[in-house]
This record gives structure tokens, sequence and C-alpha cells, in this order.
């Protein structure tokens, strides 16, 4: 980063080019400040450098909304997992790496049966909760890089990168055997 504002830096001053880049502040108390710079070159009318004309200001909070925006367009809001939108896209990614490199991965479709009972007999924000108790147990049955999302309603993916068969039906059979013994209290 350091060489790369050096360099535009030379160039706004050569006048190569204009100067416009963002840059990322660590505070004394560790908080991050993400500022923009634009500078461009004045020359007189014998085109001889004259100043250096620049502003300075604070992106953080645009910064922030945008990073905001995007985790909510790619995670569904009540579990926190990705969503059926990402999911597709880290599938197809997974798909087309598969038909380059090969490979063997596992994809698991898992279905609460009865849920619509647990809304229609205890309420929605009590469905709400098992939801996310229920995301979160399988989150932790799962191996580290493996993709699990919320894909609408009570359907949750998971997507098992470099997993065969038999370790796929492995994690199957302990994602089934944990929402099996899962018991929702209210």
């Amino acid at each position: 980063d350091r060489n790369r504002l050096a360099r535009e830096t030379e160039l706004a001053i050569t006048g190569a080019a204009p100067f416009d880049t963002e840059f990322r502040i660590i505070l004394p108390d560790g908080g991050l400040r993400y500022l923009r710079s634009a500078a461009r070159l004045i020359r007189d009318d014998d085109d001889a450098p004259r100043l250096v004309v620049g502003v300075n200001w604070d992106v953080t909070e645009a910064r922030t909304l945008a990073s905001d925006l995007e985790y909510r367009a790619s995670h569904d809001e009540l579990t926190g997992l990705m969503n059926r939108s990402a999911f597709d896209t880290e599938l197809r990614s997974v798909l087309d790496r598969v038909h380059d490199a090969g490979g063997e991965h596992t994809l698991l479709y898992i279905d609460l049966d009865q849920f619509k009972v647990v809304n229609d007999a205890c309420g929605h924000s009590v469905g709400d909760r098992l939801l996310r108790e229920v995301a979160e147990l399988l989150s932790g049955c799962l191996r580290d890089g493996d993709v699990l999302a919320r894909l609408g309603g009570d359907e949750f993916g998971a997507l098992l990168t470099k997993c065969d068969a038999a370790e796929g039906q492995a994690v199957a059979s302990a994602l089934c055997r944990t929402i099996e013994s899962y018991r929702l209290f209210h």
C-alpha cells in the first residue's frame, strides 16, 4: 500500500497523472478510519508546475455502509448464515473448479420436518429461535471450509468441499444425529 501511495503521489506531483486513492488509518485506540485523498498538479501558462491542490475526506461511514449492505445481500438475516443466492454462487464456483480440476465434493440438503407445527403451535418467535439454534448446531458439525446456508424457510444446504461420498455420508449422519437429539424448550 505504501509503495502504491508513493507512486501515485509522485505521478500527481510530476503531473503525469492525478492522484486519487483511499487508505486506511489505524487509530491509537485500535479503531479504523478510511480516508480518500485526491490531488492534481496545477501548471502555469508556461506549463511549469505551479502548485498541487488536494483534498482529503473521511469515507469511513460510506465504507461501513457498503460493507453492511454487501453482508446483508449475501446472508440470512435471522440465522446469519449464507443465503440462497450466495450459496448458489458458491456452488457454481465449486462446480466450475470440479469441471477444471476434478475432485469430489458433497452437497447436502436439510429440511426440518414438521417445522410449520412449531410455528402454528408456539408462534413465530419460537420458530425463529428454533431456526437460529438449529443453524448453530449444524454449523458446529461441519468441517473448516464447509459452507452452510439457509436456503429458505426451514431448508438448509451444506457444501462439503474436498469430501468424498463416504466422508459426506459420515457428516450427514452426524448432522441427523445432532438434529434428532435437539430439544426445543420454550
